[in-house]
């Protein structure tokens, strides 16, 4: 894991909408919030992205079939 200017340099700037009190209140408990966040997105990207895996295989696998009829409207 890179560190110091190097990390600094991998990562880029958001912009997220945070409720004001939620935001005072980390602060006051002394949470880092950049660090918070990324910790919780890595969680929760590592943890889904083995069941997307498998959700697309799954996918991969069945038979998909046309069901529908041809829309009788084409616009014409």
């Amino acid at each position: 894991m890179p560190s110091g200017a190097n990390a600094l340099r991998q990562k880029g700037n958001v912009v997220l909408y945070l409720d004001k009190e939620l935001v005072e209140k980390s602060k006051e408990l002394g949470f880092n919030l950049s660090k918070t966040f990324e910790n919780r997105l890595k969680h929760l990207v590592n943890g889904y992205s083995p069941v997307l895996t498998q959700i697309t295989l799954i996918l991969a696998n069945l038979k998909v079939t046309w069901w529908g009829r041809p829309d009788l409207n084409r616009g014409l």
